[in-house]
């Protein structure tokens, strides 16, 4: 019996060690967005509201385009300095795009914070995380005033010291 629970353990640990490699890979390997990509007039995204969003709209502002999730931790760890720089920064536009099932997850999950009013909040329908190519969670994109993109990060960022 000890033996067998041994060998499940190993088996485990190789199970994850294999899906972080695997994840790794992924993320190293995925082909992200062009710096400099023009944004086109049809980009928009669905708001948790169930309105649509058009990124066109902020044209002549800069942009922060983050995609999270409630599920992912170290979205959730790094939302709070976000929120904070949001409200530093109240000449840029902040759209958070949550990849949670439904928008109801994620409007649970934002209830405990407070939101500064240069935020909109969406759900990716799939065309969002595709038409960025998303390596993983968390992701950003900055984009300049002009809408082409200026910055992309993938993995957390450390939102206070980071300059626009």
């Amino acid at each position: 019996m000890r033996l067998l629970k041994i060998n499940l353990v190993i088996l485990v640990l190789i199970a994850l060690t294999t899906f972080g490699v695997t994840r790794y890979m992924a993320h190293r390997n995925a082909a992200p967005v062009a710096p400099e990509k023009q944004v086109t007039d049809d980009f928009n995204f669905k708001k948790l509201n169930g309105e649509r969003g058009h990124l066109y709209r902020y044209k002549g502002q800069k942009v922060v385009l983050h995609f999270w999730a409630s599920w992912c931790a170290p979205c959730v760890e790094e939302l709070p300095e976000l929120f904070a720089k949001a409200k530093l920064e109240k000449q840029t536009q902040f759209i958070l795009i949550t990849l949670d099932k439904t928008p109801g997850e994620a409007v649970n999950f934002l209830d405990k914070y407070e939101v500064a009013s240069n935020i909109v909040f969406g759900i990716d329908d799939g065309a969002l995380s595709k038409t960025f190519n998303l390596a993983g969670l968390p992701e950003s994109f900055i984009f300049n005033p002009d809408l082409t993109v200026k910055r992309h990060m993938v993995g957390s960022v450390h939102w206070e010291s980071l300059a626009f």
